[in-house]
């Protein structure tokens, strides 16, 4: 994250970095609000995160298969969901 944050200043940007996890409702939340606090608006939302289960035969325990669904599905839904209000603003 310090890197980006330097590289965006050297260019006249500015960057937030902010740790979360976006399986929890909670942490998506947090980062809304401070990105909102801090800039204001929400002008794009890019829906970047996810994982891969490379273990033989994919990963296909029942909660492998649920951890993968939260994280690739449902958290981009949530995260989707709480940058709405900024849209419609």
């Amino acid at each position: 994250m310090d890197r980006a944050r330097a590289r965006d200043r050297q260019t006249g940007g500015e960057a937030l970095g902010v740790r979360a996890d976006i399986t929890r409702q909670e942490d998506v939340e947090r980062v809304m609000d401070e990105t909102l606090g801090r800039f204001g608006r929400l002008d794009v939302l890019v829906n970047n995160a996810g994982r891969v289960d490379a273990r033989q035969g994919g990963g296909d325990d029942a909660r492998t298969v649920r951890e993968l669904l939260e994280l690739n599905f449902i958290a981009l839904v949530r995260c989707t969901r709480a940058a709405l209000p900024s849209a419609e603003a």
